[in-house]
C-alpha cells in the first residue's frame, strides 16, 4: 500500500519556514554519516586528490533579494545563488565532502578556508585543485599557511603575458613568479611557481598555472594532467541538477538552499553504492558507476511508491 505522500505546496510551506543555519546543521550531520560509511570501508585510507569549485544556482527575482549574487549571464539572467564545495575527484570516489553557501564574493576566501580545514580533518590531501576563478594572493596566501599541496589554473594577467612574450622560443614554460594582489590596500606578493603549456586542441594557444610545487618542464606535463581531475567536479555538478536536485521556481533561499544540500547527499549516497556494486560484483573499485545517476533516481522513487 502506498504511503501519503504530502503536496508539493506543503512542502514549500515547510522548507520555507526553516532557518539556512538549521538546514545547514542538518545536512552536515547527513553529509558526515555518508562520510563515516565511507570511512569505515577504509576507501580514504591513502592520500586523495580536492577540488574545489563554485556553482550558480540562476535567479530570476529582484538582485537585491538576500544572498543574491551578480554572476556570468546565463538563460536570460545574470544573477544568481552561488555554492561552494569541496570533492574527492580520485577515480571512482567522487565524494563531495562538504557544501557552503557563498553570502559575499569578498568572502570566498574564508569559505575556501572553511571547506579546506573540514576535508583535512576528514581525509589525507595530497594536492587541490582550483580554477581561475580563485587565482588571487589571499587564497594562495591562505593555502601556504594551510601547508596544503595545490594547483590552481592562472589569469593571464598583464604580468603572465610578459612571461610568455618572453619565451615564445618554447613550448613548455616554468618560472618562479610573483603573484601580486591588485589592490593598494591591503597590498600583498606571494612567490609560486608558474608553468605554461600550450592548449591540448589549441597548440597555438596556451594554458597557465600557479602551484607551490616542485615543477620543472620535464614533469609539467604530468601536472597540467593531473589537473585534469578536477573536471570530476564539473561532472558532479550536472549529475546533482539532472538527477538529483529538485525542480524549483521559488524565490525562497530557504527552499533553493534545502534542495541544493538534498541533491549534495543524494549524489554522495549514489556514489557509495557504486563503489559497493564494484566491490560485489568485481571486488575492486570501479572506474565508472555501475548504475547511473537517473537510473538509481528511479529506483528510490519506486521503492518509496511501493512503500518501501
Amino acid at each position: 500500500m502506498k504511503k501519503d505522500i504530502p503536496a508539493p505546496r506543503t512542502i514549500r510551506y515547510h522548507l520555507g519556514k526553516l532557518e539556512a543555519d538549521t538546514i545547514l546543521s542538518q545536512f552536515n550531520m547527513i553529509s558526515d554519516e555518508l562520510y563515516q560509511t565511507a570511512n569505515k570501508q577504509r576507501w580514504f585510507i591513502n592520500k586523495v586528490d580536492l577540488a574545489i569549485d563554485t556553482h550558480d544556482w540562476m535567479y530570476y527575482g529582484n538582485k537585491n533579494d538576500d544572498m543574491v549574487l551578480g554572476t556570468q549571464p546565463k538563460n536570460g539572467t545574470s544573477f544568481a545563488y552561488k555554492f561552494a564545495t569541496i570533492n574527492v575527484v580520485q577515480k571512482g570516489i567522487r565524494f563531495t565532502l562538504k557544501a557552503l553557501p557563498i553570502k559575499k564574493y569578498s568572502e570566498i576566501c574564508d569559505v575556501v578556508e572553511e571547506l579546506i580545514k573540514y576535508a583535512m580533518q576528514k581525509v589525507k590531501i595530497r594536492r587541490i585543485y582550483l580554477d581561475r576563478g580563485f587565482y588571487s594572493v589571499p587564497i594562495v596566501r591562505m593555502m601556504k599557511k594551510l601547508q596544503v599541496h595545490f594547483i590552481i589554473q592562472a589569469q593571464k594577467s598583464t604580468g603572465i603575458k610578459k612571461v610568455i612574450e618572453k619565451n615564445t622560443d618554447k613550448k613548455v614554460i616554468v618560472e618562479d613568479y610573483i603573484m601580486k594582489r591588485k589592490r593598494k590596500a591591503p597590498s600583498g606578493k606571494e612567490k609560486v611557481k608558474l608553468f605554461i603549456l600550450p592548449k591540448r586542441k589549441k597548440e597555438n594557444d596556451s594554458v597557465c598555472f600557479i602551484t607551490d610545487l616542485d615543477i620543472n618542464e620535464r614533469n609539467a606535463r604530468y601536472y597540467a594532467e593531473d589537473y585534469r581531475r578536477r573536471w570530476g567536479i564539473e561532472t558532479s555538478y550536472r549529475v546533482k541538477k539532472d538527477a538529483f536536485r529538485p525542480k524549483t521556481t521559488s524565490k525562497n533561499y530557504a527552499i533553493r538552499l534545502f534542495f541544493f544540500l538534498f541533491s549534495v547527499c543524494f549524489y554522495n549516497f549514489w556514489v557509495l553504492i557504486s563503489i559497493v556494486q564494484g566491490f560485489v560484483l568485481y571486488d575492486r573499485l570501479s572506474d565508472k558507476p555501475l548504475i547511473t545517476a537517473k537510473m538509481f533516481g528511479n529506483l528510490v522513487i519506486t521503492a518509496f511508491d511501493d512503500g518501501g
